[in-house]
């Protein structure tokens, strides 16, 4: 189940510890899938003081992703 978070950039994020995958959800309404994430980074994660500046230096171009959602489409 999803968690929300307290952070300018993140929503929510949700972990599977059994397939070792972290799912996040942006302000954008993005969704995006990060596999082969272990069960302490996720407690390091939660842990950090910011969830936004951990995600830029631990997460970001370091695990495989996928995008499970595109961002919302802003209205004209």
């Amino acid at each position: 189940s999803w968690v929300l978070l307290k952070s300018t950039v993140l929503r929510a994020v949700r972990y599977s510890q059994e397939q070792q995958l972290l799912d996040l959800e942006f302000r954008s309404g993005a969704i995006y899938r990060y596999s082969h994430f272990l069960p302490n980074q996720y407690a390091d994660f939660l842990a950090a003081d910011s969830h936004g500046q951990y995600f830029n230096h631990h997460i970001l171009n370091r695990f495989p992703v996928q995008q499970l959602r595109p961002a919302y489409r802003k209205r004209a």
